[in-house]
């Protein structure tokens, strides 16, 4: 749906609809929703670190924010078996907010109809004791599938429950629930790359290209400890320690080859800045 630009007003002895009460929701659920995506941003907040071995996928405690605004936290949790994901449809009253009459998101993930395969959600010991006997679990030491060909990524899921309408006492209307739950996935990567290319491609204009003379570098992720922060220092020293010597030797490297292949453009550089760059890092 569009950004909602009204929301009722209400009267003394005025009969309110559903029509009001999901109005007046809606508008504040948004304005909400709006300030983080636009405000904040989309990703990880802090926490939800991922470390794997032969038999476990381990998450840690953290908090994110999805791409529509919700915020979500996820408790540790260590994950030893998978099961097929069975995708669900679309909650009929979830609404995504749209800006500038952006075109209808065809394949919304990871719902029905177009997200039927490649996908497993992982489980812990207790979800695989607690599985029905028509449910198959696989452990991840045993796994079927090449596990180097997905991604973990925190769905959060949301289902559409229809309330109990009728009770001893009253048979009115109770209408329904949504009901969010955060659901770590296994995700063909192939899959993720499909749906990369889908939100770009309904970005206007020409489409970002890289040439092929930029290097990629990557850099670790400064990640909140889940621990009390005493000083500044602590803050500071966290940062330190996410760059090695040879990550920034390699920054100066790509530094260095980006002046010897386009000094021409820089007409108030007659020397390289970089030549020195690492011992400046340092």
């Amino acid at each position: 749906m569009n950004i909602a630009n009204t929301y009722p007003v209400f009267e003394p002895d005025q009969v309110l609809t559903n029509k009001h009460l999901n109005s007046l929701f809606d508008y504040v659920d948004q304005q909400d929703r709006l300030t983080r995506m636009k405000l904040i941003g989309s990703g990880i907040v802090c926490g939800l670190e991922i470390t794997y071995d032969t038999n476990s996928i381990k998450i840690s405690k953290g908090c994110g924010l999805t791409s529509q605004g919700f915020l979500i936290t996820f408790c540790e949790s260590e994950f030893k078996h998978y099961i097929n994901y069975s995708t669900r449809n679309f909650p009929p009253d979830l609404h995504l907010i749209q800006q500038c009459e952006e075109a209808e998101i065809a394949n919304i993930p990871f719902y029905k109809e177009n997200f039927k395969d490649g996908i497993f959600q992982l489980i812990t010991d207790e979800q695989a004791d607690d599985l029905n006997a028509d449910e198959q679990a696989t452990t991840l030491a045993n796994a079927t599938i090449k596990l180097v060909d997905y991604a973990v990524v925190l769905f959060l899921e949301s289902v559409e429950l229809a309330l109990k309408n009728c009770d001893t006492n009253d048979c009115n209307d109770k209408g329904s629930e949504m009901d969010f739950e955060v659901k770590a996935l296994l995700v063909e990567k192939i899959k993720l790359d499909a749906l990369l290319d889908q939100q770009l491609s309904t970005v206007p204009g020409p489409q970002p290209t890289v040439p092929v003379e930029l290097h990629h570098v990557e850099l670790q992720r400064y990640n909140v400890p889940v621990q009390d922060l005493k000083t500044a220092d602590d803050v500071l020293d966290a940062f330190v320690n996410l760059v090695t010597d040879a990550k920034l030797k390699t920054i100066a490297e790509v530094l260095n080859y980006s002046y010897v292949h386009y000094y021409y453009l820089l007409k108030d550089e007659p020397s390289n800045p970089f030549a020195q760059v690492f011992e400046q890092f340092k």
